[in-house]
């Protein structure tokens, strides 16, 4: 399926931003980086006690829109060019990851693309079972106790819900913010994708992308899959 190439005036969307936000982009976010990216101040202090790392005061955040996606996505209809969102929808459950691709294709206009960027289920059994799991993979939790690969990849796979009065804990906070509520691999992600209207469905490699800033977005090479779709274009184009 031809794909058309990016300009500047395209309305561009990206669905649960956190650090690959970028300027020029709807950056729509819900998670705790929110408040690092609108209180500066109460970064430093996570920083100060260690309950975030002090990589995060080096971050140059982009504008972030606080919106819940999970609730729709606040555009008019066929007014977006594309949308891209990566590791987003494996931290909310399936029906509402359902709701925000079908979300997702109401807003794209005829013929727009959308990129969505998970943890492969496939890759990550493939990493289990080469046993080379490397530590910046590893939850910040495990840093105090040994852990082989299935402990690594119990943890990829576990949903790590906390009790809210305990996730001021340094342990408990990053776990609860790293949580993962439902997995995929390229047949169960299609099905959303095909489920939500869009056709064209196809697997691409890392940086590959007729989307512009693909280079600044994606992440997570060894562990993603990554899908691209369209919305039909009208009859007759």
């Amino acid at each position: 399926m031809p794909e058309q190439r990016a300009n500047e005036n395209w309305v561009k969307v990206n669905l649960g931003s956190g650090f690959p936000g970028l300027p020029g982009w709807l950056n729509y976010d819900n998670s705790p980086v929110m408040l690092a990216a609108k209180f500066p101040r109460l970064l430093k202090l996570a920083v100060r006690l260690r309950v975030l790392p002090p990589k995060w005061l080096e971050v140059k955040w982009p504008p972030i829109i606080r919106h819940d996606c999970r609730k729709g996505i606040p555009l008019a209809d066929n007014s977006v060019d594309c949308v891209f969102t990566s590791h987003f929808l494996e931290h909310i459950r399936r029906p509402e990851a359902a709701r925000v691709l079908k979300e997702s294709f109401r807003v794209l206009k005829p013929g727009g693309r959308i990129r969505v960027v998970v943890p492969d289920v496939r890759k990550l059994i493939a990493i289990y079972q080469s046993g080379r799991v490397e530590p910046e993979y590893a939850s910040p939790a495990d840093e105090a106790v040994p852990f082989g690969p299935a402990d690594w990849l119990s943890s990829q796979f576990g949903s790590g819900e906390v009790n809210v009065l305990r996730k001021l804990r340094l342990g408990d906070w990053l776990i609860y913010l790293r949580r993962h509520r439902w997995m995929y691999d390229r047949e169960s992600m299609s099905l959303l994708l095909s489920h939500a209207g869009f056709v064209g469905i196809e697997e691409r490699n890392p940086f590959q992308s007729a989307l512009p800033d693909i280079n600044k977005l994606d992440v997570h090479p060894r562990v993603s899959l990554y899908l691209e779709a369209q919305k039909p274009p009208l009859s007759g184009r």
